[in-house]
């Protein structure tokens, strides 16, 4: 089995309604350097909610990484945190009506969250989100692929999941705001074109500025 996209035609004018931003100043994410990479993004994600004025969801790769975030973000306005088998309604819920809301959680918030209007106007990406070697169905797919398991199993994987995260900023045509991917390999690695490839078609910027002066318009 392999993964496979299938991309319907864009109903939303992303190109002049989203901006995304690509890191590129983070270290990058490993093995030996999650507290240093979460405290990275923490301030990072900081910067980003005082453009945005909260009003945030911010979708981490998993539930350590939710913890060492939650460690490191100091931001002045009201924050929540959601991990995976916790129950998402009331979370959501709390978003929708809660101005300048920043929700913070993992997997199950990537898809089915659905926040129409400005309550939702950035949305934060920690990594890209590569399946878990630990998974037992990514490692199954990954043993039938052999040698390109890469390429046939885990990047299109990511960019479905990729896709479904970045889908949850703009839900009506009415919508507004700026998707962040933080993980700086898209812009280092061979696979980082692809994975820019899944995302919405909207402008890119690495600069913080830019976004500022979007979200201020």
């Amino acid at each position: 089995t392999r993964y496979e996209e299938h991309r319907a035609e864009e109903v939303f004018d992303y190109e002049r309604r989203a901006l995304i931003y690509l890191e590129r100043r983070l270290p990058e994410p490993g093995r030996d350097n999650a507290e240093e990479y979460a405290r990275a993004c923490a301030l990072r994600t900081a910067e980003l909610l005082e453009a945005s004025r909260g009003r945030a969801l911010v979708l981490l790769s998993t539930t350590r990484a939710v913890g060492l975030f939650r460690e490191h973000l100091d931001v002045p306005y009201p924050v929540r945190y959601g991990t995976d088998g916790a129950p998402t309604g009331p979370l959501v819920e709390w978003l929708k009506t809660t101005p300048n809301a920043v929700l913070v959680g993992t997997r199950s918030l990537w898809e089915g969250v659905d926040v129409a209007g400005p309550q939702v106007s950035l949305v934060v990406i920690d990594k890209v989100p590569f399946a878990a070697p630990s998974d037992p169905v990514n490692k199954a797919l990954v043993e039938r692929a052999g040698p390109d398991w890469f390429r046939l199993v885990s990047l299109p994987a990511a960019q479905v999941a990729l896709r479904q995260g970045a889908g949850r900023l703009i839900r009506s045509a009415s919508d507004r705001g700026v998707l962040a991917l933080l993980d700086p390999r898209v812009s280092t690695r061979r696979w980082g074109r692809q994975i820019v490839s899944s995302l919405p078609p909207a402008p890119v910027a690495s600069s913080l500025d830019r976004v500022r002066n979007f979200l201020a318009d």
